[in-house]
């Protein structure tokens, strides 16, 4: 079958597959007769179609000898094919596995007909896909890969997803109207988080938005549109004349030929929550005739509805839909009247530019409407107010109606609700404002994304939003902040921090001039946070005091409070002050835990308060917020996002200043796991790998540590940071050092040095880190000598430098190693003691740690060393309790400790 007839055929063929066997012999006669040449190919591939069908070939087994050519144990990419899972117009779909051991999970293949895309398609599609599988959502069913194979066959790499149909698994679960809107808020949610990644799916319906067995929403085939429709010319690759779509749910744009936008996907929803509250489509009526229905999606307008339910009742299938709704239909009628009409009218309107600006402002009206609070789309009144204020609280009214005339108390009542209904209006006036902004401003970028059909980076992309906004929002400082601020956060995530601090500047500066007192303080807030990675703490946290006495005024501020209370804690945690850095996490979880709200909003209080236990050794209390935080990031349904991967590392690091190392392996190797899998593109990021380098070595790792910090190293040597650059390269010195590739740690000192000298204002900290660096790389040379007055340098600088502790102690440690391996003894035993007592302070309650371990291991070495070898049996047995403990049974200190004992213990006879 050549291309042009099978793009003529493909549309009719869904469309007929779709329908009933009565339905789909009107639909037959109804073809033009035009073309009898492909009326003809479409009732042979119909007739084959029931023929397949009569064969019950589902009831024997999933063979697929159906399909021409079986690719059963084909490798496409890193996946090998298992068995087929489906046919369609655009290709076949293959249940497989990765092959390169990388993970075990199946996959869903999709290898799309060539016919599909032309030569510079199939170019554009490979380029385009990993942009696309950046986009990471506990709702979606991610695609992982796109590419084409050595054989020109386009494919598609996706999430296996088991699940039901959305409509269907509703009906089979008789869920009510309440219960159907949270499943479709799964849904807006997951539309929504797209949108903000530039992303359009084009095509949202039933069939591609499964539901599991946990009642976990899944939307598939996101971003296959884009892959599949030339940006530049607005013409969809697989016809010269419309983009792909499924008419019973497309807006009245995409069959007009207008441009699609965010708006389009609204449409679709609109729809879908139609049928899934009503039971019928809004405007199509006639499901065989395709010229009827477009004329329907053009010129009907969508009966309210209520109205649509009441027509429901006179007719057989009524009794179903209420039954199927676990209610009556006068009940369903009474469940979709007020808030419901307008909310579903109003994403259903004709013209994009009357429906919502976005998706996220359409869920937030449906969560008004859950919650009996005013929507934003219903006209403000005293009457709408009251009733609202009445359904809220029907309990407190009954309880009142008996011990107060109801005239009076409802006059009162109501002039209490019109205040703060006004308040609650304004609020959401103001969000719809912002809400429209940014998706005006998401718009501007997806019609950038690839101007001329040529895409751009990310860096780019950002730096035309930042030239935009000064111009797109100059009359309106509080947007124009807003706007930055948002910006500011992806320049963060794309670790562009010189962009992120000159536009957070901007957003300060343009902030002092506005009246809204919450959010100035958010920008003083986050401004002052880049002053802390500069390492100006003082300065940070005098900004952040200059607006906490103010927002700790009303409980309107308590958002913003929180969020600056974060700011706090976290600035205090890095300047080591566990004495300011707790109560201002605890007053943080404390407010939000007021606010209430998705259990989603607690994770950054409780990360922040996890940071802030840890710099005062309570180490248990910390393990314990950190696993409230990721219990409230997988409430939520994020735990495997780049957001749990950050708390992830954040553990993992606790746990490394803890000495816990093989403990703290396993977050930060799920913590780089999900940050891979979540942005294709960037990966984790450079602490994530330090932290996994780190405890990769510290294990005995250390082929896999040191490919870690290798890519930690590239990342740390663009971002314009010395500081973090020297930490990394401390970490990947002493790996390579106890790894025993002295080349490559002299190679490595040589830039860590090389980093100090161009550092204008290095930190004592920094310096430090290079001397230790130096002293081990020395020991590794054979020269004890230096190694000993290197690091004994490094330990008086630790002492006066801020984050003393993990440095100092380790330091400390290998100061006594030093003298150790001069045959200093004496000084080397009272080196270890000040190491064991500073070991022992850090312990917080734990009874082993690494940093134990390994300074009773150069007290051992050192009173071996002078003669006392009953004291130094005791002491390394002690050293290797808490070495296995805390480390493992692999490693350099380990085997060290392991010989001493052997070389200590009496021999047998």
């Amino acid at each position: 079958m050549d291309r042009q007839l099978w793009e003529s055929l493909s549309p009719l063929l869904d469309r007929a597959l779709d329908l009933d066997p009565d339905a789909r012999a009107t639909f037959l006669r109804s073809l033009p007769a035009g073309d009898p040449f492909v009326t003809r190919a479409l009732r042979d591939l119909l007739h084959e179609h029931e023929r397949v069908l009569a064969s019950d070939f589902l009831e024997t087994s999933p063979v697929v000898d159906e399909i021409p050519c079986s690719l059963r144990g084909h490798r496409v990419g890193a996946y090998t094919l298992e068995r087929a899972l489906g046919m369609g117009g655009m290709g076949t779909v293959w249940l497989a596995r990765r092959s390169d051991g990388r993970f075990e999970a199946s996959v869903a293949v999709k290898l799309v007909n060539l016919s599909v895309l032309d030569a510079t398609a199939r170019e554009r599609f490979a380029r385009e896909g990993s942009v696309l599988a950046r986009l990471a959502h506990p709702h979606i069913a991610q695609l992982f890969d796109a590419g084409i194979t050595a054989a020109g066959q386009p494919f598609l790499v996706l999430e296996y997803v088991k699940g039901t149909r959305i409509d269907e698994y509703a009906d089979a679960h008789r869920l009510d109207v309440r219960g159907r809107l949270a499943l479709f808020k799964q849904v807006a949610d997951a539309v929504a988080h797209a949108h903000t990644n530039l992303v359009v799916h084009r095509d949202l319906k039933p069939s591609n938005i499964l539901v599991t067995d946990e009642g976990q929403v899944k939307l598939l085939d996101f971003g296959i549109a884009k892959l599949l429709r030339d940006e530049s010319l607005g013409q969809d690759l697989t016809s010269p004349t419309a983009p792909p779509l499924t008419l019973r749910y497309a807006a009245p744009e995409q069959v007009g030929n207008a441009p699609v936008s965010t708006a389009t996907d609204v449409y679709a929803l609109g729809v879908l929550l139609y049928e899934l509250l009503g039971g019928r489509h809004p405007t199509i009526r006639d499901e065989s005739d395709p010229v009827a229905q477009l004329r329907a999606l053009a010129e009907r307008e969508p009966l309210r509805l209520s109205e649509a339910v009441r027509l429901v009742a006179d007719q057989s299938s009524g009794a179903g839909i209420a039954r199927a709704r676990s209610t009556t239909l006068d009940r369903l009628q009474r469940a979709c009247r007020g808030d419901l009409n307008v909310i579903v009218a109003r994403a259903l309107k004709k013209s994009p530019s009357e429906r919502y600006a976005t998706v996220t402002a359409l869920a937030d009206d449906l969560r008004r409407h859950l919650r009996n609070e005013p929507v934003s789309v219903r006209a403000d009144s005293l009457p709408y107010r009251v009733r609202t204020f009445a359904r809220r609280h029907r309990l407190g009214l009954a309880a009142a109606a008996s011990v107060v005339v109801a005239l009076i108390a409802g006059t009162a009542i109501a002039l209490v609700e019109a205040r703060e209904s006004a308040r609650q209006r304004d609020r959401a006036l103001a969000d719809l404002r912002l809400a429209e902004a940014k998706n005006d401003f998401i718009d501007f970028l997806l019609s950038q994304a690839t101007p001329n059909g040529k895409p751009i980076s990310n860096a780019e992309l950002l730096a035309r939003g930042e030239a935009l906004i000064p111009k797109r929002f100059a009359a309106d400082a509080p947007l124009r902040v807003h706007m930055l601020l948002a910006l500011a956060d992806r320049y963060q995530d794309n670790l562009q921090l010189d962009a992120r601090n000159r536009v957070l500047a901007q957003a300060y500066n343009d902030s002092r001039s506005i009246a809204d007192v919450s959010l100035q303080s958010m920008a003083t807030c986050r401004w002052a946070s880049q002053f802390a990675d500069r390492g100006e703490s003082a300065r940070a946290l005098a900004l952040i005091d200059g607006v906490l006495p103010v927002l700790s005024t009303t409980a309107d501020y308590a958002e913003t409070e929180s969020r600056c209370r974060v700011f706090e804690a976290e600035i205090a945690a890095q300047n080591r002050d566990g004495a300011r850095a707790i109560p201002a996490a605890e007053r943080a979880v404390s407010l939000e835990e007021h606010r209430g709200g998705a259990p989603g909003r607690l994770f950054e209080p409780l990360a922040a308060l996890a940071g802030a236990y840890s710099v005062a050794s309570r180490w248990e209390a910390a393990s314990r917020a950190f696993a409230r935080a990721m219990g409230a990031l997988e409430s939520d349904g994020l735990g495997n996002t780049r957001t749990a991967a950050v708390v992830l590392n954040n553990w993992a690091v606790m746990l490394s200043d803890a000495g816990q190392n093989a403990d703290g392996a396993k977050p930060a190797a799920r913590a780089v796991e999900i940050a891979r899998a979540a942005d294709t593109e960037n990966g984790p990021n450079l602490g994530m790998l330090h932290t996994y380098g780190a405890a990769l070595a510290a294990t005995g790792d250390y082929a896999s540590a040191d490919r870690i910090l290798d890519e930690s190293l590239a990342k740390a040597r663009v971002v314009n940071s010395p500081r973090r650059l020297v930490l990394v390269l401390q970490a990947a010195i002493r790996s390579a050092c106890d790894g025993g590739e002295r080349a490559r740690a002299e190679r490595l000192l040589s830039e860590a040095h090389a980093v100090l000298r161009a550092d204008q204002s290095p930190t004592e900290y920094s310096k430090a880190v290079v001397e230790i660096s130096a002293a081990r790389v020395a020991l590794a040379d054979g020269d004890a000598r230096q190694a000993a007055d290197l690091s004994d340098h490094a330990v008086r600088m630790f002492t006066t430098a801020t984050n003393t502790r993990a440095g100092l102690v380790q330091a400390e440690i290998f100061h006594a190693r030093s003298l150790n391996a001069n045959g200093r003894f004496n000084e080397a035993a009272t080196a270890a003691d000040e190491s064991v007592h500073e070991a022992a302070s850090r312990l917080g309650g734990l009874t082993h740690s690494s940093f134990m371990g390994q300074a009773l291991l150069e007290l051992a070495e050192a009173e071996r060393g002078r003669g006392d070898t009953i004291a130094a049996r005791a002491t390394i047995a002690s050293a290797l309790e808490h070495l296995h403990a805390a480390i493992g049974f692999t490693g350099a200190d380990v085997q060290r400790a392991e010989a001493l004992r052997s070389t200590v213990d009496t021999p047998s006879h």
